[in-house]
């Protein structure tokens, strides 16, 4: 969890923030446009109270509502259809799904009979967005929303048509879309601005704050919390309770734990204060400080708030499947960190990721859970594989979070409040600069002639350049390959002479077979693996005086694998085994020397893999050597690499020596996909 995008946990803040807000439309509804009711009417000021109440008391708000509602229709409908939707809310809160659908039926059928944009109808869309948001489908929610804010945008009715639009921008922050959100906050502003509407400017400051987080564009949510701060003690409880969230939010994102701890700590003195606080909220906040109690060591803290979390979320009629997980993932962490192994298990392990819709940045986290639990079982192969899933999504939100950055910069300067203006102003003298538009056109015209002549002359520039570069890049890895082939064949022979003058006299006819071997190879890149082994062998037969009788070498190939049909770097695998030789058999008189080459097919991998044994005190007796022969192993792989998507992988070990106790065993281990094409070796070298 040490990306940007909110998780589903904190994302409940948002989207409950969101409906209650809404909720609380039912009286505003009626009294900024229309002044059918007084500001001040009694039966207004009531909605307004016990909207508040929706997910505290939902029974004791729709037995008052069930009162209310009859009497309401007769003096205006819009109050009925408010009080009618916020009780399908009720229900829904109540674990009354039926009851809810039942109940938005109704108003549905209401609006049927009286067609039209009303605010009936604004008000159906509205509480069905809002519906949608509480069981986690934001995108099905967007299109609710958007048709209640164009209802009341035909109507005048701004204040509805701000909240509106910050309620579309949060889903759109949900959803991994920061700069469309960005974008949405912003309108949200100007058109505060241009109505002087500002009743809601602090949320909607706070919530572009959230969005540029999501972003990863701190200097600017700093910016707006900044503008939030002379406000802050002004602001009621809930703002104040939005603002240390969103806060919080941002340092726990900039992995300032510290800080976003103190903020949720303030949220949580904020919720303390109120009379009858949301228990949502309260979930919410305690798994937020919990999760920063246990970055920063505390785990006993951490485990009592992430527990009380647990407990309030248990207590909830709505469950959602992405809170579930998002709570297993966090104390399967938890559990990790305290050592319980069994219990992180079941927890990481509960809820598949992809039987849920959650930000891809919280996937990657509990891929890098699962990494951290495997390790610690000992199982490196999955956790290689969750740290290579994880690092993919990263890599691609990375492209995400830049396109974002673009986005929203194009987003700032098309919404910028003086160009708005100017457009405004233009508009006003339309008529006295009607004799320029010809002008002004043949001008653009001109403009477009020019700057298309001029992309398409760099268009083909490009392309040229494009195919220069391709054959100049081909050019040169082949003459690097090459320069590397020259570089370690008289390295090699250089190194075999030096051992056969040095330690024996005899040998002299499998030095000559492996001379002429060697030069058989020199000019080919890529060789079929029958060929390297035959290879080995002979070096072997040349060593193997040296290295003692007690020597034991064994080579197994697995049977699912055609030697003469697999291609491999020449000499690739000899100089593993030629270091084995030098720095591991040789220059010791240990009876137990032995070297062991496996070659097996393993995921769709060929894994290679050399192992040997260790002088008796366990230290790699000294031999001198330039160690040309493993740079030139990794500057191969490297080129490879470069120009291929599937990766070849070398890695060291040194593991305990089953056969001989307290001794050591080194081990390389060459790892290639089994259709990897060398295809810059083999071009105009196969076979020549």
């Amino acid at each position: 969890m040490k990306t940007e995008s909110f998780s589903q946990l904190r994302l409940s803040i948002l989207t409950t923030v969101t409906a209650i807000r809404l909720s609380v439309l039912a009286g505003s509804c009626s009294r900024h446009k229309e002044k059918t009711i007084s500001p001040t009417d009694p039966l207004s000021d009531q909605v307004d109270s016990l909207s508040r109440l929706v997910y505290t008391d939902p029974a004791g708000v729709e037995a008052t509502f069930n009162a209310l509602r009859d009497s309401a229709a007769g003096r205006n409908p819009d109050y009925w259809t408010s009080m009618s939707t916020i009780m399908s809310i009720t229900r829904l809160m109540q674990g009354d799904r039926e009851g809810s659908d039942s109940v938005l039926a109704t108003v549905k059928a209401f609006c049927d009979a009286n067609p039209g944009p009303t605010r009936s109808l604004g008000r159906y869309y509205e509480i069905s967005g809002i519906i949608h948001t509480l069981y986690g489908r934001n995108d099905s929610a967007i299109p609710y929303l958007e048709k209640a804010y164009n209802i009341a945008m035909a109507g005048h009715n701004y204040s509805v048509t701000i909240n509106m639009m910050g309620s579309i921008a949060e889903l759109y922050e949900l959803n991994g879309d920061p700069a469309v959100a960005v974008q949405h906050f912003r309108r949200a502003l100007i058109l505060a601005d241009s109505t002087g509407i500002h009743e809601n400017d602090f949320s909607t400051r706070t919530r572009t704050a959230g969005a540029y987080t999501s972003m990863g564009n701190y200097p600017e949510a700093d910016h707006f919390f900044e503008m939030n701060m002379p406000q802050l003690d002004k602001a009621d409880d809930m703002g104040r309770f939005f603002f240390y969230s969103n806060q919080g939010n941002s340092y726990y994102y900039r992995h300032d734990y510290r800080s976003a701890l103190k903020c949720f700590l303030n949220a949580e003195a904020t919720l303390d204060s109120m009379a009858a606080p949301d228990p949502n909220y309260l979930a919410v906040t305690d798994a937020n400080i919990g999760e920063c109690y246990m970055f920063l060591d505390s785990l006993d803290k951490a485990e009592a708030y992430i527990d009380t979390a647990v407990s309030l979320f248990d207590a909830m009629a709505v469950n959602d499947i992405n809170q579930t997980f998002y709570l297993n993932s966090l104390r399967g962490s938890l559990a990790l960190k305290q050592g319980n192994i069994s219990h992180a298990q079941e927890l990481l392990l509960a809820i598949n990721p992809a039987e849920i819709v959650i930000a891809p940045r919280y996937i990657a986290a509990h891929y890098n859970r699962l990494r951290d639990f495997y390790a610690a079982t000992g199982d490196y192969r999955r956790a290689l594989d969750y740290t290579l899933k994880a690092a993919e999504i990263n890599d691609s939100l990375r492209l995400r979070v830049n396109a974002n950055f673009a986005e929203e910069v194009n987003t700032r300067y098309r919404q910028d409040t003086t160009i708005l203006n100017t457009r405004l102003r233009v508009i006003e003298k339309d008529e006295e600069v009607k004799s320029l538009y010809l002008w002004i056109y043949g001008v653009i015209l001109t403009a477009l002639i020019i700057s298309g002549a001029i992309v398409w002359i760099s268009i083909r520039r490009n392309r040229r350049n494009r195919k220069e570069v391709t054959s100049l890049h081909e050019s040169l890895i082949s003459t690097k390959m090459e320069n590397v082939r020259n570089r370690l064949s008289p390295h090699f022979i250089f190194n075999v002479l030096n051992s056969e003058i040095k330690d024996r006299n005899d040998g002299v006819a499998n030095l000559f077979r492996l001379m002429r071997h060697n030069l058989e190879l020199c000019n080919r890149q890529v060789i079929p693996l029958s060929e390297e082994l035959s290879f080995i062998d002979s070096y072997l037969a040349v060593e193997r005086g040296a290295l003692g009788d007690s020597f034991v070498y064994r080579k197994t190939v697995s049977p699912d694998i055609d030697p003469d049909k697999v291609k491999i770097p020449a000499m690739m695998l000899e100089i593993f085994v030629e270091n084995a030789v030098k720095h591991g058999l040789r220059g010791h008189d240990d009876p137990h020397k032995r070297l062991y080459l496996d070659v097996e097919l393993r995921d769709g991998n060929i894994v290679y893999t050399v192992t040997n044994s260790s002088a008796p005190d366990g230290r790699i007796p000294h031999a001198p050597g330039t160690g040309t022969g493993l740079r030139v192993i990794s500057q191969t792989i490297q080129t490879l690499n470069s120009r291929s998507k599937r990766k070849i992988d070398l890695c060291q070990k040194v593991v305990d020596d089953s056969e001989m106790p307290g001794r050591s065993l080194y081990r390389i281990i060459l790892t290639i996909p089994a259709d990897f094409r060398f295809s810059i070796l083999e071009k105009g070298n196969w076979g020549g």
